[in-house]
């Protein structure tokens, strides 16, 4: 059998740019500003001790291997068919969503979720499983302080014991928040998003 041709394929962001110069991003990356290289460090739990951050523990920079840093953090989880407990399932507004746990009727795994790739993330608005925050923002500001308790909550979203510790809670800064938007704005393929070949398929 054949394998399919796929057509639409993102590789031209800033992101993939910079990360095609450097054989690591433990560093600045070529071509970013400061602000967000300060973003991409924060993604990556690389602007301080305490390692605040760490988005990309469960979001990887594509689900195309090859466009990964070559020697981005070893990490076991991938966007292809881990799922992680990112939300109880009752959120606290009445809305009980019980995810992969609806489906499989499996108690632990109420609260599931696939954690997508973030390629083009900012063309991507409402976020979250289901639409409920409409910015960019929204999303930092729920990772920072907005995770709510729950048992079956991902052991990567709590601070101290892995099964039983609290939410974690960054405390970004302002400055901190809005450089992390800025590095998530590299990750968007305007020549892509442009492009007339993959517009409406039903134009009237």
């Amino acid at each position: 059998d054949s394998l399919p041709i796929f057509s639409i394929v993102s590789y031209r962001s800033r992101w993939d740019t910079a990360v095609a110069e450097v054989s690591s991003i433990a560093g600045d990356l070529p071509g970013f500003t400061a602000q967000e290289n300060l973003g991409k460090r924060i993604f990556f739990g690389q602007n301080d001790s305490n390692t605040r951050g760490l988005c990309g523990t469960c979001h990887l920079m594509a689900n195309e291997l090859s466009f990964v840093p070559p020697n981005a953090p070893a990490n076991p989880r991938n966007n292809t068919a881990v799922f992680y407990v990112v939300a109880p399932a009752d959120d606290g507004l009445g809305n009980a969503d019980e995810g992969v746990g609806a489906i499989d009727g499996v108690a632990a795994d109420d609260g599931k979720f696939k954690a997508p790739s973030l390629r083009n993330v900012a063309l991507r608005a409402p976020y979250m499983h289901d639409g409920r925050f409409a910015t960019l923002e929204d999303v930092i500001d729920h990772y920072d302080h907005g995770i709510a308790a729950d048992a079956n909550l991902d052991p990567a979203l709590r601070q101290g014991p892995p099964t039983s510790g609290t939410p974690i809670q960054l405390h970004l800064s302002p400055d901190e928040k809005a450089a992390l938007v800025a590095f998530l704005n590299t990750l968007s393929d305007d020549t892509l998003a442009t492009d007339e070949r993959f517009s409406n398929p039903f134009p009237e």
